[in-house]
């Protein structure tokens, strides 16, 4: 009974979030360093930016901003946690949360209406919602300790694809949390690589993503004369430039689109391109991950990823199909459809 309390009060705290889409930014704010809760105007100041350093500007300079009261966890896990404080109201349906403030390194994050849901569960000691798309952003750092900044991507309806992923933490994605209801993928966005020129084939499709995916990822390259006479045809196959090693492949900037739109992709998300080059259904199971991280496709584009699932399908409705910063739907209503996920990166 006292969790489902516990559960109430968050509940009702969140729901100052609405729905609104914000001006495009390239930068995320500088990580400042959290000292502690206080309620001091300059701390409540320090702690709201180092929560809105979590995520892209797009996304955190609306969310609302939520912090953990003194003491937090208390007894938790053996009691739920108490309820968390709001620190400023958002319009975006977005949350960020400073760094937390008994564990090591910097791990603020910022997290959509369902992976708020998660993290209401895990502090309620219940279980996480069994439908939905969650995605949260640690773009400093983040739990584990010394993690890579990363997204977080919830997908419940998925969950069998999940077990082709390992479950050790790495580079390349990874399952936190397996065999419980609040497991998610932990997939590494830095660092952004260098922009390679077009004529440079090998080295333009491996700046499509993160260099621990690409230095051991096949590439392939398009055939002279692609895509022929698709989609009133099937295009030809894609021809082999290097093999890899790691399940992953890498194809470099299209020859016949506009701007720069290398991509590096995993098993599955590579059969949703042949499935799409092959006028064919993409697979109805599995997980697919893509990375864009130079522009990519609507040319203009931010650097982005994409996320391809299948078995939530449905939950791909709580999603804009319009391009935007935001999390939308590219391909709605086809066996196609995947997420395209914005990624910022700090300058150097």
């Amino acid at each position: 009974m006292k969790s489902k309390r516990m559960f109430g009060r968050i509940g009702v705290l969140l729901l100052v979030l609405a729905a609104a889409l914000s001006a495009c930014q390239y930068t995320l704010p500088p990580p400042p360093v959290a000292q502690s809760s206080s309620s001091a105007a300059s701390d409540i100041d320090a702690r709201i930016a180092n929560a809105m350093s979590a995520g892209p500007s797009v996304i955190s300079q609306e969310a609302a901003i939520l912090d953990y009261p003194e003491g937090w966890p208390h007894n938790w896990p053996n009691e739920p946690a108490h309820e968390l404080v709001q620190l400023r109201a958002g319009s975006n349906g977005w949350t960020c949360f400073p760094d937390t403030p008994n564990t090591p390194g910097n791990d603020p994050l910022c997290v959509n209406e369902t992976y708020m849901e998660v993290l209401k569960a895990r502090y309620a000691l219940v279980d996480s919602p069994s439908t939905g798309i969650g995605i949260g952003y640690m773009l400093q750092e983040g739990a584990p300790a010394g993690s890579p900044p990363h997204m977080m991507i919830f997908v419940p309806e998925s969950k069998e694809g999940l077990a082709a992923f390992s479950t050790e933490p790495g580079p390349t994605p990874w399952v936190m949390f397996p065999d419980t209801s609040h497991a998610h993928l932990m997939v590494t966005v830095n660092p952004q690589p260098e922009a390679a020129p077009s004529a440079d084939r090998i080295a333009n499709a491996m700046s499509a993503g993160p260099p621990a995916i690409s230095q051991e990822a096949t590439i392939l390259d398009y055939p002279e004369g692609w895509p022929g006479k698709w989609p009133d045809e099937p295009a030809e196959a894609l021809v082999e430039l290097r093999a890899g090693s790691n399940g992953w492949t890498c194809i470099p900037d299209d020859p016949t689109s506009e701007g720069d739109d290398p991509v590096c992709v995993n098993d599955v998300y590579m059969q949703v391109l042949n499935a799409r080059q092959a006028l064919v259904d993409s697979p109805s199971e599995g997980i697919g991950i893509g990375y864009m991280l130079q522009e990519g496709r609507p040319a203009g584009s931010m650097p982005h990823m994409m996320i391809f699932v299948p078995g939530s399908k449905e939950s791909l409705g709580a999603f804009s199909t319009a391009g935007g910063p935001t999390p939308w739907v590219m391909f709605p209503d086809t066996s196609h459809a995947h997420l395209m996920v914005t990624m910022h990166y700090l300058k150097k």
